[in-house]
C-alpha cells in the first residue's frame, strides 16, 4: 500500500485492470515516470456506464503506471420507476463488483461523477434493460 503524490492509499494495476475501474466510474490516475499524477477516465454526466470509450493513455512513458484508489467510495442509485434508491459503500473493488452485478438488469448512467476522495460518492441513474 503506497501513499502517492495524490496523498490516497491506492494499489498499482494493469491498464486493463486500470481501464475496468475507470469504465464503472472509479478513479484511476496515471503516474508518469517522474511521479506526477493525472486522473482519467472519469465519465462525462449522462454517459452510460460502463463506458465504452475511455481517455485513459494507450501508453504510459518508462516508469509509468496506473493507480486506483483503495480507500473506502461509495455510489448511489435513483431509479427511473421512482422506487427506492439504492446505496453501496465499500471498497473500488466492492464497489465494481456490485454494480457489474446489478448492470445484468439496469442499465446505469451517471447523474454526478465521482470525486476523486476517500467517501466520494457516484451518483447514478438507473433504468430496466
Amino acid at each position: 500500500m503506497r501513499m502517492p503524490e495524490h496523498g490516497f492509499r491506492t494499489f498499482r494495476a494493469t491498464r486493463a485492470d486500470a481501464a475496468g475501474y475507470a469504465a464503472w466510474g472509479l478513479p484511476v490516475w496515471a503516474m508518469t515516470a517522474g511521479g506526477v499524477p493525472y486522473l482519467c477516465g472519469q465519465p462525462d454526466q449522462g454517459a452510460e456506464l460502463p463506458l465504452k470509450e475511455l481517455a485513459m493513455p494507450e501508453r504510459l512513458p518508462p516508469g509509468g503506471h496506473y493507480d486506483v484508489m483503495e480507500e473506502g467510495c461509495a455510489f448511489h442509485v435513483a431509479f427511473r420507476d421512482g422506487s427506492n434508491p439504492y446505496f453501496f459503500r465499500g471498497t473500488p473493488k466492492e464497489c465494481r463488483k456490485e454494480l457489474r452485478k446489478w448492470a445484468r438488469n439496469y442499465k446505469f448512467t451517471c447523474r454526478q461523477p465521482m470525486v476523486p476522495e476517500p467517501g466520494g460518492i457516484l451518483y447514478l441513474e438507473a433504468s430496466a434493460r
